[in-house]
């Protein structure tokens, strides 16, 4: 009888929370301090605002472009927190 492993298990390696995708963006662009969805609107918080291009690229490569299909991305100067491990956020 087959068995089916759902890649959505969380007992499953290969499963990644919201949280884990956050910090895999994060390992890609130093800086990156979240984002959230506003309607169509992806706003993104980085701490460098040359990051721009880096953080499009790394959060479509993390949560695919079937996620964010139609987000237009802004982006917001943070100066103050970034993402760095699973223990949460850094003041800077």
């Amino acid at each position: 009888m087959p068995v089916e492993v759902s890649v959505n298990n969380p007992t499953n390696k290969a499963y990644k929370t919201s949280d884990d995708k956050f910090l895999e963006v994060a390992a890609k662009v130093p800086g990156f301090g979240g984002m959230f969805k506003d309607g169509d609107v992806l706003k993104v918080y980085l701490v460098n605002p040359g990051h721009k291009q880096a953080a499009e690229v790394a959060i479509v490569s993390v949560f695919g472009r079937e996620s964010i299909p139609k987000a237009v991305f802004r982006f917001y100067r943070d100066n103050i927190v970034s993402l760095s491990s699973k223990s949460g956020m850094t003041a800077w």
